[in-house]
C-alpha cells in the first residue's frame, strides 16, 4: 500500500499535482504500474459526502483510487495527506499542522494541543481543504476518528477521505455527518474493467477469458493487474478454458505473496497467514481444524495488517485474491497435509449442513468424487446460494471424473460456455404415448437431462426450431415422470423445465415457454422461481399482456437475486420486461434508466435480441430511429450466428428494423425488407408488412394483411391491437367508416384489458382523433397526443432499368468515358443520365449517390450487377433497344395518342408516354417511376398478376380485358387494356395499350 512518512501538502494547480503524486506512488511496493480510470468510484469520492471511507484489505486498490482522484483535481484546492500507521492522534495532528501553509498558522500557536491548534489554524483557511488519512484506526485507536468527526462538525469547508482495513467510525458517528463508504466489493474490478485493463496493455482478450479471470480472483485489484502483466509477457490469457490458472500466473501470484510475507511487520505471522488461507471462513470449527494458535490475538492482528477481511456475516476470511497464492504456498510446503486438512474441512462443513462450503473445500482439495456427490445431492440448493461459485467449480471439474455424475454433466452444460455444450445423441420418439412410456421408466430423468442438453446445444448452434421440438418432447417426458418420482426430484425437474422454457422462448413459442416457466416456478426452488418469474414477465411484455407482466415483475421482486456475475445475468429477462412495461406507460426516463443499467449484451448473451428489441422501441419513442437502426445493426452483426430465420430474434428485430426505417423515412429499405422476407410464419413481420402497406398508401392491401393477422391463433394482444388499428386507419382512408369504427372499438377494448397502449402511437394522431369522433370511444388515457410515423403516404424512390445500370456502373468505379464505351453511348448521354440519377437520389456527387442508394437499398447484389452487365454487352443492337435511347419502341409510343406503358416482370415501369401520364394525372417523370401496385386497383391485382405471368412466361403472346385503375388523386377509373409480350435487351417485358372505358363495356380484340 502507498504510505507517507511525512505529511504531503498540495495546492492543486493543473498538472503539478499529478507529477508529485506520481513520484509518491513510485515508492510503493504494492502500487500497480497499470492504472485504470474508474469513473463509477471517482464519482463517489467527488460526491457531496464530507466523510468518505475507502475500506478493504491489502492489494484491493484503495491508495490507487484515492491517488487517481487527487490527481484529477481541477482548479485550486488544498490537500493534506498523511498516514496514521504508527502514529498516535497527537502526532498525526502535529504532522497535519506542519503541512499547513504558513499563512494559516498565525493563531495556531495559542492552542493547547495539536488537534486544537489545527482547529484554530483552519479558522483562517476559508478555501476547501481535503484531509486524506491512510490507515485510520489500524494503530491510532478511536481517538483520531472522534477528532475527525469533531473537525467536520466545526468546519463546513473540510472534507475527509479515510483509507483503512477496518470500520473506524461507529453508526452514531457516521450518522452525524454526510457519510459514504466504498467497501471492498465495490473496489474490485468489474468484468468490463478487466477487459479495459487488457486493452490498456495492448492485449485482445475474449469475454469468456475475462469472466474466467474474474471468477478466479473476484476482481481483486493486485491479482488482476498481475494477470494482465503476465498475459502481456506470455501472450495468452492466464486462466485456461477449464478455469485453472497457468503456471506463469501462479508463479507471479506466489512471488507477490512472498514479497508481502517478507515485510518486517508481517514476517512473524507467516505461518498463521498460510494456515488462515486454508479456511474459507474463520469460524470456531475451521480455526480448530487448521490449527491457528492463540486466535484471540492472531486474527485481530492479521486483520489490522490487512491480511483478513470481514464477511457480511462479520466472520473473518482471507481475501479471495490473496487466498489463491497463499494456498499455493501452503501446498508447495506440505502438499499431503494441506489436502488432508481441506478434506477434513469439507467433511466438517458437510456435517454442519453447509453444503456449498463443503463443495468448495472439496474443489480446493481436488477431491472430485466428493464434489460430484455433493452436487448430485444438493445442486439446486447450491444454485440458490452461490451461482457464481458452482459455475467456477463445474468449469474446473475434470472431464475424466464427470462420468458417474449425470447431474454434474447436465448442470455443467447449462452453465458453462457456448462452445462447450455438446449435442448429445438422444433419440426421442414423436408419439405422446411413447414419450409417456419413457417418463414412466426408471431412466426418465437421465433421458430428460440428455434431451435438455441436446436442446441447449441445438439452440446455441442456431437450430431454434429443432431445439424447440426436442424441448417439447422432453417436457412430455417430465410431465409423465412426475407422479413416479420422489418429491426431492422436483427441484431438478424445475431446472430442466427452466431451460426448456428458455429454448421455446428463443424459438418464439411463447405460449409453450410460459407454461414451462410456470411449472418451474411452482417447484420448491428459489433459484428456479426467480428465473421463471422474470422470464414469464418478459414473455407477457412481448405479447402485450402488460398487466400480467407487471404482476409477474412484482412476484419477481419478492425473489431476491444473488450478487455476482450470474446473479446479474439471471436478472436480465425481468429488466427487459420492466423496460418494455415503462415504455407502455410512456415513462421514457424510467425506461432509459433500466436500459442504461442493462447496457449492451455481450457476445455470449442468448437473450441479446430482447435487449435490442427494447432499445429499438426506445429509439422509436424518442424520435431517434436512425440511432436505433445503427445500434441494432451492430448488435445483430455481433450475434450473427444467433440471428437464425427460425428464431424469435429474427422475427422481432427484422420487424423492428422495418418500423425504424419507416420512422426514419427509409421507405425503400422497409419495402425491400418486407418484400424480400416471407412473413407468413412470423406475426411481428406480418404486422410490419401491413404497416408498410398503410404508410405507403396501399390501403386495400393494408386492410387485407391486417385482417388476416388480427385473428390468427398465434396472435397476441400486441399484434391484435396493432393489426386492428392498421385496419381501422386504412378504412378511414378508404371511406369505410363502419368497418373503421368496428376495428377501433375492438382495439381499445383489448388495450384497456391488457394495458398494451404502444400501438396507438404508431397511428397518425389525426386519424385517432377521427376514429374517436366516429365511434364515441376514446383511446386509452395514458396514450399521448403524438405519433411515431410521419403522416401521409411515405415517398418511395424507384429507379428505371437504365438508372439502375448507371448506378451499378458508378459503384464499380467506372468513369464517364468508360461507361460510355461499355454502353455504346456518348459521354454527353452518360452525363445526362447521371444527372437524372443524382436528381432522383437527391445527391450532387457520385459518392453521395452511392451512399444514398445503399441507404435506400437500391444497390443490386453482385449477381444482379453481373446480369445487368451481361445484358448490356450485346453490342449496338442491344443499345438500340434501350428505353432511354432514340429507339423504335420510344419513337412508336411517343407518336401514339392512346396511353402506352411498358413494364417488366416485377411490375416496374420501363417506359411510358405522355398520354399514359395524362390519363392517370402524373407528370411523365412521375409516371416512369410507377409500379403495378400504384396503377392497378387492389381488387384487380390478382387478375393482373396472373395475366403478367402468362405473358412473361410465353404461354400467351397477347390478351385484352377491362380493368379498374387508380388515378393519382385516389379515384378509380375503368380502362380497356390490351397487352402484348415483347423483348428489350433479351428480357421479356409487357407493352400495354390503355383506353378509358365505362364499367361493364366489353373490350374486343381486333
Amino acid at each position: 500500500m502507498c504510505t507517507f512518512a511525512a505529511a504531503v501538502y498540495l495546492r492543486f494547480e493543473g498538472e503539478r499535482a499529478i507529477s508529485l503524486y506520481g513520484s509518491a506512488l513510485a515508492a510503493s511496493p504494492f502500487q500497480p504500474s497499470l492504472i485504470l480510470e474508474r469513473p463509477r468510484l471517482l464519482g463517489r469520492l467527488s460526491s457531496d459526502a464530507r466523510l468518505v471511507v475507502v475500506r478493504g484489505p491489502r492489494g484491493c486498490g484503495k491508495s490507487t483510487l484515492i491517488t487517481s482522484w487527487l490527481a484529477g483535481f481541477d482548479g485550486q484546492r488544498h490537500v493534506v495527506r498523511l498516514s496514521a500507521r504508527g502514529l498516535d492522534a497527537d502526532d498525526w495532528w502535529g504532522g497535519v499542522l506542519a503541512a499547513l501553509p504558513t499563512e494559516v498558522l498565525s493563531r495556531a500557536g495559542a492552542a493547547a494541543g495539536s488537534f486544537d491548534a489545527v482547529v484554530t489554524a483552519l479558522d483562517d483557511l476559508h478555501e476547501p481543504l481535503v484531509l486524506v488519512v491512510d490507515g485510520l484506526g489500524e494503530n491510532s485507536g478511536g481517538r483520531l476518528a472522534e477528532q475527525l468527526i469533531e473537525l467536520l462538525r466545526r468546519h463546513r469547508h473540510i472534507r475527509v477521505i479515510a483509507e483503512t482495513h477496518l470500520r473506524p467510525f461507529g453508526p452514531a458517528q457516521s450518522a452525524s455527518v454526510d457519510y459514504d463508504e466504498i467497501d471492498y466489493p465495490e473496489l474490485r474490478f468489474t468484468i468490463d474493467e478487466v477487459a479495459q485493463l487488457h486493452l490498456e496493455a495492448g492485449l485482445t482478450i475474449s469475454e469468456q477469458a475475462c469472466q474466467r479471470l474474474y471468477r478466479q480472483v473476484s476482481g481483486t485489484v493486485m491479482p488482476t493487474v498481475l494477470a494482465v502483466r503476465t498475459a502481456e509477457r506470455i501472450g495468452h490469457p492466464v486462466i485456461d478454458q477449464f478455469g485453472s490458472p497457468c503456471p506463469e500466473y501462479v508463479t507471479a501470484l506466489v512471488d507477490m505473496a512472498e514479497e508481502m510475507l517478507a515485510e518486517s511487520e508481517i514476517a512473524p505471522w507467516r505461518t498463521a497467514v498460510t494456515k488462515c488461507a486454508l479456511a474459507r471462513k474463520l469460524c470456531a470449527d475451521t480455526i480448530a481444524i487448521v490449527g491457528i494458535d492463540d486466535p484471540e490475538t492472531t486474527l485481530p492482528t492479521l486483520e489490522q495488517l490487512g491480511l483478513l477481511q470481514r464477511r457480511r456475516d462479520n466472520v473473518p476470511e482471507c481475501p479471495p485474491g490473496l487466498r489463491l497464492p497463499l494456498l499455493e504456498l501452503a501446498r508447495r510446503a506440505e502438499p499431503v497435509e494441506v489436502r488432508e486438512t481441506l478434506d477434513v474441512l469439507a467433511s466438517q462443513r458437510l456435517s454442519a449442513d453447509d453444503v456449498t462450503e463443503a463443495m468448495h473445500y472439496g474443489s480446493d482439495a481436488g477431491n472430485w468424487t466428493l464434489v460430484g456427490e455433493i452436487i448430485e445431492t444438493h445442486f439446486v440448493r447450491i444454485l440458490g446460494e452461490d451461482l457464481d461459485g458452482i459455475h467456477r467449480v463445474l468449469q474446473m471439474f475434470p472431464a475424466a471424473d464427470r462420468a458417474p455424475f449425470p447431474i454434474v454433466r447436465t448442470v455443467r452444460a447449462i452453465l458453462t460456455g457456448l462452445n462447450e455444450v455438446p449435442i448429445l445423441p438422444v433419440l426421442l420418439p414423436e408419439s405422446i404415448e411413447e414419450l409417456a412410456g419413457i417418463g414412466a421408466s426408471r431412466d426418465a430423468l437421465e433421458t430428460a437431462g440428455r434431451g435438455t442438453i441436446n436442446a441447449i446445444g441445438l439452440r446455441r448452434r442456431g437450430a431454434y426450431h429443432q431445439a424447440a421440438v426436442v424441448a417439447g418432447r422432453v417436457a412430455t417426458i417430465l410431465d409423465a415422470a412426475e407422479p413416479h418420482l420422489d418429491p426431492a426430484c422436483s427441484a431438478y425437474m424445475a431446472v430442466l423445465r427452466q431451460q426448456l422454457g428458455n429454448t421455446c422462448q428463443l424459438a418464439g413459442a411463447l405460449a409453450q415457454s410460459t407454461a414451462l416457466f410456470q411449472q418451474a416456478y411452482q417447484a420448491d426452488s428459489a433459484f428456479a422461481a426467480r428465473l421463471s418469474a422474470g422470464s414469464i414477465a418478459l414473455n407477457r411484455a412481448l405479447q402485450g399482456d402488460i398487466r400480467l407482466a407487471e404482476q409477474w415483475l412484482v412476484t419477481e421482486a419478492d425473489e431476491p437475486y444473488q450478487r455476482g456475475l450470474w446473479g446479474e445475468t439471471t436478472r436480465l429477462p425481468g429488466r427487459c420486461a420492466a423496460a418494455i412495461a415503462e415504455m407502455e406507460c410512456f415513462d421514457i426516463a424510467a425506461a432509459t434508466a433500466i436500459l442504461e443499467d442493462i447496457g449492451e449484451p455481450d457476445f455470449r448473451q442468448e437473450r441479446w435480441a430482447f435487449i435490442a428489441y427494447a432499445r429499438g422501441l426506445w429509439s422509436l419513442l424518442r424520435g431517434e430511429p436512425v440511432e436505433g437502426i445503427d445500434w441494432i445493426d451492430r448488435i445483430i452483426a455481433e450475434h450473427a450466428r444467433f440471428y437464425a430465420p427460425d428464431s424469435l430474434a429474427f422475427s422481432l428485430l427484422t420487424a423492428m428494423k422495418v418500423d425504424l426505417d419507416l420512422a426514419a423515412g427509409h421507405t425503400n429499405a422497409a419495402l425491400a425488407t418486407v418484400t424480400g422476407i416471407e412473413a407468413s410464419g412470423y406475426v411481428p413481420l406480418a404486422v410490419s408488412r401491413a404497416r408498410t402497406e398503410l404508410l405507403t398508401g396501399q390501403y386495400e392491401a393494408a386492410v387485407a394483411a391486417a385482417t388476416e393477422i388480427a385473428w390468427r391463433p398465434e396472435s397476441y394482444p400486441r399484434t391484435r391491437i396493432d393489426a386492428l388499428l392498421i385496419e381501422a386507419a386504412a378504412h378511414v382512408h378508404l371511406g369505410d367508416e363502419t368497418a373503421a369504427v368496428d376495428g377501433w372499438r375492438t382495439a381499445v377494448m383489448i388495450a384497456n384489458r391488457s394495458g398494451c397502449c404502444l400501438p396507438f402511437v404508431f397511428i397518425d394522431d389525426r386519424v385517432r382523433d377521427r376514429l374517436t369522433e366516429l365511434s364515441g370511444v376514446a383511446q386509452p388515457q395514458r396514450v399521448p397526443p403524438t405519433t411515431v410515423f410521419a403522416p401521409g403516404p411515405l415517398p418511395i424512390v424507384r429507379l428505371t432499368p437504365r438508372e439502375q445500370v448507371m448506378l451499378d456502373k458508378i459503384i464499380e468505379g467506372g468513369t464517364i468515358v468508360q461507361i460510355g464505351k461499355e454502353l455504346h453511348v456518348s459521354t454527353n448521354t452518360v452525363k445526362t443520365q447521371l444527372r437524372s440519377l443524382y436528381k432522383k437520389l437527391g445527391a450532387s456527387s457520385k459518392e453521395q449517390a452511392i451512399a444514398q442508394a445503399k441507404r435506400l437499398q437500391l444497390v443490386h447484389d453482385r449477381h444482379d450487377t453481373e446480369a445487368s452487365r451481361a445484358s448490356l454487352d450485346t453490342g449496338p443492337v442491344a443499345d438500340s433497344a434501350d428505353a432511354y435511347e432514340p429507339s423504335i419502341y420510344k419513337a412508336l409510343i411517343n407518336q401514339m395518342s392512346v396511353a402506352v406503358v411498358i413494364h417488366g416482370a416485377d411490375g416496374r415501369v420501363v417506359e411510358a408516354n405522355q398520354a399514359f401520364a395524362d390519363l392517370l394525372g402524373y407528370t411523365l417523370c412521375e409516371a416512369q417511376r410507377l409500379t403495378a401496385t400504384d396503377v392497378v386497383h387492389p381488387s384487380a391485382m390478382r387478375e393482373r398478376n396472373a395475366d403478367a405471368t402468362r405473358l412473361i412466361s410465353g404461354s400467351v403472346s397477347e390478351l385484352a380485358t377491362e380493368r379498374p385503375l387508380v388515378h393519382k388523386d385516389g379515384t378509380t377509373l375503368w380502362a380497356k387494356v390490351r397487352k402484348a409480350a415483347i423483348e428489350i435487351d433479351g428480357e421479356p417485358v409487357v407493352m400495354v395499350i390503355i383506353e378509358k372505358a365505362e364499367p361493364g363495356v366489353g373490350f374486343r380484340t381486333g
